[in-house]
Formats: C-alpha cells, structure tokens, sequence
C-alpha cells in the first residue's frame, strides 16, 4: 500500500507538470507567485516568475497582459534607472504586433512613459521626449479617461520640453490637457500644470505670462500645501528675475515655511525636498544680489542637502544646477580657483570620464548632449578661467576658456537641432548671444597677447555664429530638397510646411479669434507629422542631417577657404555687442584685419539719425545735417577698417548686424562735402560696388543652391487701380520689368496677381519680381507683401518653393523687421532667401514710384547683359545720378539708396531661346530665291 501512496503521490505531481492547465489558473498561479516574492522581495524569483509571464502572455497573444508585466517588473527595479531601461527597451524592440484594443493601447502607453522617466533620469533628455511622445500618442488614440494621465502622459513629458527649451511645445501641451480635463480648470489636479505653464513662459523670459500662470495655479481649489509651495517657489524665482526683490523674498521665504512642516508627514519626502531645495536657491540668490555671501553659501548648502535627499545621485541636473550656482558665488567673492572647481566638478557630474582633478580637462565633442546645464557649466568655467587669467596672466587659462566657449557653442547647436519650434530655437540663440560677446573678447585678449592671426579668425567665426542660424538651415535644406526632388517624402513634407504657413497666417491676422486654440492645436499636429516626416527623410538620406549641421562647422578655416573663392571682394562683417563693434576684414590679396569700435551707443545714434533723415524727402531738401552724419559714420564705422586693409576702391561684401542690418552704406560719403550738388557728392558707390549677406555661411550655401526655372522673369503687379483693398493705385508698376522683352517670361496683372497664382508660377523662374505694396506693423511682427486678393506674410513666403537667382522686391520697406538676436531681421528678404532666392533686391524705406521704375530698368539692361547682379544696379544708381535728364533734386540719396542687393556675386542665368520674329526676314529671303531659281529655271525650258 505504502509503494501504492508514493507511486499516486509522483503520478500526481508529473500530471500537474507536464499536463496543461487552464489558462486563468495558470495566469493565477504566476500572479500567486510574483505577488508572494514582491512581499519578500526576492529580486532573482521576482525576474524569474515575470519572465514566465511574460512568455504565457506572448504564447496567448495577450499584448496587454504582455507589457502590463514588463512595466509592473520594472517598477520593482525603484531607482535602479538603467536596468529598469534595459527591461522596458527589450519590450519595446519585443513587441510582436501593433495593438488591437484600448487596454492593448494603455499599456503599451505606460511602457513608453516609463521608458522615458528612466531616460530623463539618466539624463537622456531627447530619447526620453521621443518616448514622452509615443506614450502621449498612444494614450491620445483611445477613447478611455484615465485619471493618471496628467501624471504618467503630460507633465513629464511638459517638464522634458522645458528642459530642453522647447517651450511653446510646453506651452500648447500645458492649454491642450488643462482645456481637456474633465474637472475643469480650476481643479486641484492642474495645479502642478499651471506651475509648467509658467516655467514654459519663464524660460522665455515672459516673465508676466509666467506670473500669471503660476497665481492661477494657486487658485485652483482645494491645492494641497505640497503644489502650493511649489508655486511660491516658482513666483519667488521669477521675481527675484525682475528685479522685484521684495516679492522675490516674501514668496521664498513663503514657501519655505509651507513646505518645511511637510517633512516627515504623509507627503512624498522626495518631492518636498525637491521643492525646498530650489525655494532655498531662490534664497542664495537673492543674498548673492544683496552682497551677503555668506548668507548665500549657508542657503546653497541647505538647498544641497535637500536636493540630494530628493535626488540621491549626485549627477542628476538640478543638484548639478546647485554646483553652478557655488560656482557663480565664488566668482562674486573673487574666488577664480574655486569657482573653475566648481563648474568643472558640475561637468564631471554630467560627462562621465571626465577627469576630476584636471580643472584643464574638458570633455571630447563626442561625449556631448543635449543638456542646458552643460551649457551653463561649460560658460561659467570660461568665465571662471578668464577671471583667473587676470590673477596669474598664464595664457592657459584664456586658451582653455575660448576652447569651454567653443564646446558650450556645439551644445547650443545640438540644443537647436533638438527644438521642434521657430521661437524657442530664436529664443535659445537669443541667450547664447552674450556669450558669443564673452568668447569674442577672449579671443580678443589672445590675439593682442600673442599676435597669432589664428584668434582673429576664431572671433569672426564666432560672430557668424551668432547670425542667421536658422536661415542658414533653411537655405541648406533647399540645396537638399533640389537634389533629392522627386521623393515623395520631400513632396509630403512641401504640403506639410504649406498647411502650416496657412494656420500660422491666421494666428498671426486674428490674434484674438475664438477659433485660436484650436488653431494652434492643428499646427502642432502639423509639426509633430513634419518633424517624423523629416527624421524619416534623415533615415533615408544621412547627407540630410550634414547639411542642416553645416553651422557647427563654421570655423576661421572655413572663413579663409571662403575669402579664396570671391578674390575681388573684400570681405567686412560686423558683430555690434554690448560694449563695442567688432568689425572683421580681409581684402582680395589675404590681408586681414580687426578693428574695434568703442562706445557703440554713439555710433547707433547717429545711424538712426542719419536713417530718419534719408528716409524723409522733405528733411534731404535741407540735407546739411545728413551729410555731416553720412561722413561722421563712415569715419567712425567703416574708414578704419579700410585703412587698416589699405582699400580705397573695389567691391564690397558687407555683412551688418542689429542696428547696421537698415544702413545702406553706399549712400555714405568718404569725405566731407558740405555744399557738393547730389550728382557730385563723394557718395561711397563712386568708389566701392557694395553688396550684402546675411552671414558668410548663409551666402556660401546661395551660392550652391541650384536652379531648374525654365521660366525667365515672372512680373508681378496687382496695380490696384481701383484702389481694390483700399491700397493707392500703382500705375507705373507693370512697366519695371521689361517682360515682354525678355522671352519665356510672364506678367501677372491685376487679378491675376493673387497669391494662389504666385505659389504655382513663383517656382517655375529665374527672376521673380514683385511690384506691388509692402509694409510693416509698428511692433515689427508683421511684415507683408500685397497681393490683389490678399496679403502674404512671412509664413506664406516661408513655404513657397524658389528656384530664382535674382528676386527683385520693387515695394516699401521689404528690408525692415523685427531684430531678433542670434537671427537678424526678421524681413520679407530674409522671408524669400528662406524660401529659396539666390539672391534679391529689396527697399529699405517707402520709395518714391517714378524714381523707383527709373532704377530698374536700368538694372535690367545690366541683367540682359551679364552683368552681376550687385554690379547691375551699382551701374543702375551711377546711370541715375550722372542723367542729365533728372531733376538735381530727385539726385538724393532719398531717391536711389532705399534698393539694396543681398545675396550670391553672380549674375542671372536666363534661358536662352529663339527669337522666332529674328527668322522671319531670313526665311523669306531663302523663299524669294528659292521662287527666283525656279522661275528661271522653268524660263530656261
């Protein structure tokens, strides 16, 4: 009997091991088991049994229990971020099929979403948005409401774009889940939300939308003291950033006292150390102002000691943060030696392998990311190294600061690539413009130290830097596009930037409409849909990414290698800082120089008095007053320069900055000449041909921008003859360009010359000519070209598709706009060398009409010629000043000055074609004696 037991007993048990059970007992059995080993925490069975799960889930085809156990598996991980990264990345590259359903789709989500709270935590910022994305799609693409989603789906993922400086991503995401919560705005939940809003505006320093944000946040009902800190924090900070110190100080010390008695109690303990810590930053901060250092130390070790019981690691970015702002509070006390330590140890902290004990190391470009604090780490060594240079003059410290300077510039760049929207990538160049000024300086230091040329061209490259990053994208991908034209990607994306433009026009023409958020919605979409679009043409074709990066690669190198290829031009570029004008020059036989020009604001007042008075008709009648100022400037602004590179004629490639960028410069006179008639005055275009560039790296990719246009010159001219819009008649604009003189050429007129006509045709030539009403909002935002039907503005001319070498802008003002640092003006021209344009002329104030067509037919003769396209209206403005037939009067600058060219050196490359009119009289000739032979030779029979 006894062998008969223990025979049934093992039948028993290989029964239950080799016979299937039902599936629900063993999804049961396995649940049993992991919930057991959580208890005990027993890592290696815990891993054990969720391995078993997730094989059964995957041989049932069950996609939801599948990753519900990954992400339930790496939750017991806690804080070990990178194995807990390793288990959910297996998930994602594991997953055997798209999902079906909304739990399939949910918990998929929360797998994304956690990948991306370990990728933020080990400070990968990008891939952790790209992840924050695809939770945020896939929680979007279910009907369900969960009630975590503002935790797990939109605050991370708002917290990752502000940390990446993405804010009006930040911003639309922040409106988008507070319009989209079920309790409604003032609920408890949004609080947090409204204190990323006003972040979001902080960071670009619209410090009273943030202020307003972070009081709605306060007023949300019932918010818990944990959120209500953490508001005041915030409002704290950002007055203490406008100067309002009083309130800066009753906030902090506000939410001190809110969050202090929260330790200990029920509150999460990390996230109320994490809130004390920057209320007692804000603290430091306003004791460094005040000059009580001491003080400040005390706050930033407390602020320390908070942060690392929030945090733990000692590399996490807002511990990181903490060591810059010691570094900061050792530069006020005179500390150069310390504060170096201490921006060094924070890039120790954020780039592993870093040496710890070199102050001199710094790390290679490839151990480089997307991070703003390595940025702020990498700028306070340089400016903690400059300091010590002035201590111990050993050039090792100046040298190694321009080098921090050069790589916090990569980061910058990198920093951009990452940013999905226009402004906050303006925004981010905007910042970085002091800092340009401070390695500038440096470089300055250096060259007169050591006389090496090299500093020279480090400074200039550094200037370029600091213009036209995001045209010279642009520009670049046209090169591209035109390369690649033909794929439908490319094609896709051309549709995607339209319909962009187009809701982009209408947020800008009804800034108040009730149909704004909404809107501002569907562009978003839009972008998200352009910015895969992009990545999936990036996969495609890897030159994509080399050509868009083009500005990390500018270098004095690349200046010199630039200065070879135009051997008649002498090359100046302007930087105007904050303390001086940098002026850089190299003439056509390599000579090089650097000129400073202090005490700026002098220099700005006067142009902005010599441009009040050229642009008014009445003031240049009495013009004793002009042309003291003409001289004055070019004595102070340009003659140095000139002197320096021994020039005293040729042709001129000027690239201006900031207030420079309205000036035209040939209207300047060389020398003084208080009583010489117009015709006879020592204007500069006597002796220089002058042209523009927005910068030396956005004219070297116009060079290179190719051109399939079969078309020849497309004129158009709305004329408004019936003052159609409620815009002046212009009369004489159709006869500007000689269209019917130049073959495979088109005018459109009147209503033909509506905006729909000028996207299908602009493409199809070689000059585009617009002759019509431009004009300007007095904020700048807004500037426009009129067409018949309607207005374009800049998102309209942002998304046509040039191929034209020459675009020629015959309307008012379309050099003017908003000067944004770190871009330029943002003008019509740069608007239309956005879109494509080799090169153009455009107005810098209201020109006269008549004056106006005079000029460009004169230019066209030049055009039709060959003549380059900067020389052909050099010789158009000497054809008008030395025409007897024009008034004296009308010989002021007022009248020719206002047309200036920017762009490529070349001259038009118009098609050629038969004159089918020239053949006739051949062809007749040929007949006659064709019929003459014949008729003799019939006589002859």
């Amino acid at each position: 009997m006894a062998f008969q037991r223990i025979f049934s007993f093992f039948l028993l048990i290989a029964c239950m091991t080799f016979l299937p059970m039902p599936a629900q007992d063993q999804l049961r059995l396995l649940e049993d088991k992991i919930a057991w080993f959580e208890a005990d925490f027993n890592p290696d069975s815990l891993a054990f049994y969720y391995r078993k799960k997730v094989a059964y889930s995957r041989q049932t085809d069950n996609l939801a229990d599948w990753a519900d156990a990954w992400f339930n598996w790496q939750y017991t991980l806690d804080d070990a971020h990178h194995e807990a990264l390793i288990l959910l990345d297996s998930a994602v590259q594991l997953a055997w099929r798209l999902p079906r359903n909304e739990d399939e789709a949910m918990a998929l989500a929360y797998v994304q979403a956690a990948r991306s709270r370990h990728l933020f935590e080990l400070g990968k910022i990008l891939p952790a948005v790209k992840a924050g994305e695809a939770a945020l799609a896939l929680y979007e693409s279910v009907a369900l409401y969960d009630p975590d989603a503002l935790d797990y789906f939109y605050l991370p993922l708002i917290g990752q774009y502000t940390r990446l400086g993405d804010n009006e991503k930040a911003r639309i995401l922040c409106k988008k889940a507070i319009e989209n919560h079920a309790e409604g705005p003032q609920d408890a939940a949004l609080a947090g939300l409204y204190n990323n809003l006003g972040l979001a505006y902080w960071n670009d320093r619209d410090f009273e939308n943030a202020i307003a944000a972070f009081k709605k946040g306060l007023q949300c009902r019932d918010i818990s003291p944990i959120k209500s800190g953490l508001l005041q924090q915030s409002l704290a900070q950002t007055y203490f950033e406008t100067g309002r110190i009083d309130l800066a100080e009753t906030f902090a010390t506000t939410a001190i006292a809110v969050l202090t008695p929260l330790k200990n109690s029920g509150f999460d303990q990390q996230e109320v150390a994490d809130y004390l810590s920057g209320a007692w930053l804000v603290k430091a901060k306003l004791c460094m102002q005040q000059g009580r250092f001491a003080v400040a130390r005390k706050y930033l070790q407390q602020a320390l000691e908070e942060g690392t019981t929030a945090h733990g690691a000692s590399n996490h970015r807002d511990l990181v943060k903490i060591q810059v702002e010691f570094g900061k509070l050792y530069l006020h006390t005179g500390l150069p030696q310390a504060a170096a330590e201490a921006f060094h140890a924070a890039l120790c902290s954020l780039i592993p392998g870093l040496p710890a004990s070199d102050v001199y190391a710094l790390p290679a470009h490839g151990q480089l990311y997307e991070e703003n604090t390595i940025y702020e780490a990498l700028e306070g060594k340089a400016d903690a190294l400059q300091a010590l240079h002035g201590k111990s003059r050993q050039l090792t410290n100046l040298k190694t600061a321009l080098d921090c300077h050069q790589l916090a510039g990569r980061v910058e760049s990198m920093l951009r690539h990452a940013l999905q929207y226009e402004s906050s990538k303006i925004s981010l160049l905007s910042q970085s413009r002091l800092r340009i000024e401070k390695a500038i300086d440096i470089a300055r230091e250096l060259w007169e130290a050591t006389g090496d040329m090299r500093y020279i061209y480090t400074a200039w490259a550094n200037a370029e830097q600091a213009k036209s990053a995001l045209l010279l994208e642009a520009v670049q991908r046209n090169r591209f596009d035109a390369l690649i034209a033909g794929d439908t990607l490319l094609s896709g994306a051309r549709t995607l930037r339209q319909q962009i433009a187009s809701l982009e026009r209408l947020m800008l023409e009804e800034p108040l409409s009730p149909s704004l958020s909404e809107w501002t919605l569907q562009r978003d979409a839009l972008i998200q849909q352009l910015t895969a679009l992009e990545a999936r043409l990036q996969q495609r074709y890897p030159a994509h990414s080399e050509f868009l990066r083009q500005t990390e690669s500018i270098s004095g190198a690349s200046i010199r290698a630039f200065r070879d290829t135009l051997p008649n031009h002498t090359l100046i570029e302007y930087f105007a800082g904050d303390d001086y004008v940098e002026v850089f020059g190299q003439s056509p036989n390599g000579r090089v120089t650097w000129k400073r020009i202090s005490n700026p604001d002098s220099l700005a007042a006067k142009t902005q008095q010599f441009l009040s008075l050229l642009q008014s008709r009445k003031a240049m009648e009495q013009a004793n007053a002009y042309r003291e100022l003409a001289y004055l400037i070019y004595r102070d602004g340009l003659l140095p320069v000139l002197e320096s590179l021994n020039l005293k004629s040729g042709a001129l490639l000027l690239i201006p900055d900031a207030w420079l960028a309205n000036l035209p410069f040939e209207a300047l006179l060389d020398e003084p000449a208080p009583q010489e008639p117009w015709e006879r005055a020592p204007f500069l275009l006597r002796r220089y041909s002058v042209q523009y560039a927005f910068s030396l790296a956005v004219l070297e990719s116009q060079r290179r921008l190719p051109s399939k246009a079969e078309g020849n010159v497309l004129q158009v001219a709305p004329r408004f003859s019936a003052g159609q819009r409620g815009l002046p008649p212009l009369i004489q604009s159709s006869g500007e360009a000689p269209v019917e003189e130049i073959c495979k050429s088109k005018l459109l007129i009147d209503a033909q010359a509506d905006f729909k006509t000028l996207r299908f045709n602009a493409p199809g030539f070689r000059i585009l000519h617009l002759s019509t009403h431009a004009g300007i909002d007095t904020g700048g935002l807004m500037p426009r070209v009129e067409l018949f039907d309607r207005s374009a503005l800049l998102p309209d001319i942002y998304a046509l598709q040039l191929q034209a070498d020459l675009v020629v802008l015959s309307a008012c003002q379309t050099g003017l706009g908003q000067f944004r640092k770190g871009e330029g003006v943002m003008s019509l021209s740069r608007a239309f060398t956005y879109a494509g344009a080799k090169g153009l002329i455009s107005s810098l104030w209201t020109i006269n009409e008549a004056a106006t067509t005079n000029l460009l037919r004169r230019l066209y003769q030049g055009l039709t010629a060959g003549e380059a396209k900067a020389e052909a209206l050099r010789h158009a403005k000497l054809g008008y000043l030395d025409d007897p037939a024009i008034a004296a009067f009308q010989k002021s600058p007022y009248y020719w000055a206002g047309l200036v060219y920017l762009g490529d050196e070349g001259a038009v490359e118009l098609r050629a074609c038969w004159n089918f009119r020239l053949l006739i009289w051949p062809v007749l000739l040929i007949l006659a004696v064709m019929g003459w032979l014949k008729r003799k030779t019939l006589l002859g029979k």
